[in-house]
């Protein structure tokens, strides 16, 4: 059973082992009953388009500096909230 769908974007393992922005074109089964994915990486022809398995493709995910700096600013908010609980009802937006 196919965890992704056609059309969706999703990081795929390129021809480098790098994850990368791919989209999936096509979904097909092989003969032990696995899903192969055909997936197509913007900005690149069709000759790069490559079938991966489920195991070479994830769930999109931000860079590493990206991730990082969201979770500093989870935590800052957080620390903020609790010293000062009445600006969580100020920043609550409707």
């Amino acid at each position: 059973m196919a965890n992704f769908n056609v059309g969706e974007t999703v990081q795929a393992l390129d021809e480098l082992r790098i994850w990368t922005k791919a989209r999936i074109l096509n979904i097909s089964e092989d003969h032990e009953k696995s899903c192969i994915y055909t997936v197509t990486f913007p900005g690149w022809d069709a000759s790069h388009n490559r079938n991966v398995n489920e195991k070479q493709l994830r769930k999109p995910v931000p860079p590493y500096e990206e991730r990082q700096r969201s979770e500093y600013f989870m935590h800052l908010k957080k620390l903020i909230f609790n010293l000062w609980p009445d600006l969580n009802i100020l920043c609550q937006c409707s």
